[in-house]
């Protein structure tokens, strides 16, 4: 049983996210968008479609890369990555909670990954998230909830809470990772200072 199997089992009969709807198309099961197939279109469809453009060894699926070719050329480029970032993501990746109206990770959502994996190390079951808000909670894309999540998503809120710009999204990159070799390194962003940042001109806005 793969890692994957194992998460979905663990969200049977948690509770649903009542603010979603979900857009089934009727050529398919899912939705334009929907990559990863759990119903809603969110910052981890995006997310996997940015990863497949800027990683080769990262693959999908050919009904993913259908799912994912949201502007219909035919291929999936950039322009759906930011197509799914600006216009059709319902909720950001690491926004587990969505208890916010503007969809930002708020301190709630680490603090829910590390309930899970606490009960997870110790082996009690925990059925207190579903498919939707597992996958929002894995900011690293390797399919598994774990402690190296809720470390990226305090590592986005404090850059959020401090005034830096996500240099990430900025360059059109809508994942995470702790991989030095990643185009998606997180440390690139924390070791750009607030300093360096107004230097270059950023008024703070």
């Amino acid at each position: 049983m793969t890692r994957k199997n194992i998460l979905s089992l663990l969200t049977a009969g948690a509770m649903g996210i009542t603010c979603f709807s979900m857009n089934i198309s009727a050529e398919s099961a899912y939705a334009a968008g929907d990559v990863d197939m759990d119903g809603v279109v969110t910052g981890h469809d995006t997310a996997m479609v940015s990863r497949y453009l800027q990683e080769e060894d990262y693959t999908l699926t050919e009904e993913q890369l259908v799912l994912a070719d949201v502007d219909a050329d035919g291929e999936v480029t950039q322009a759906d990555a930011d197509k799914l970032y600006n216009e059709m993501q319902v909720c950001v990746l690491g926004d587990v909670t969505n208890d916010d109206p503007y969809s930002v990770i708020t301190l709630n959502d680490p603090s829910c990954i590390l309930n899970y994996y606490s009960y997870m190390g110790a082996g009690v079951s925990y059925n207190e998230m579903n498919a939707v808000e597992m996958n929002l909670a894995d900011m690293n894309l390797d399919g598994v909830v774990d402690i190296t999540d809720s470390v990226i998503m305090m590592g986005m809120y404090a850059v959020v809470g401090v005034g830096l710009k996500n240099e990430l999204l900025e360059n059109g990159i809508y994942y995470y990772s702790m991989n030095s070799e990643s185009p998606a390194y997180v440390g690139d962003m924390f070791e750009y200072s607030i300093a360096d940042q107004y230097k270059d001109g950023y008024s703070g806005n």
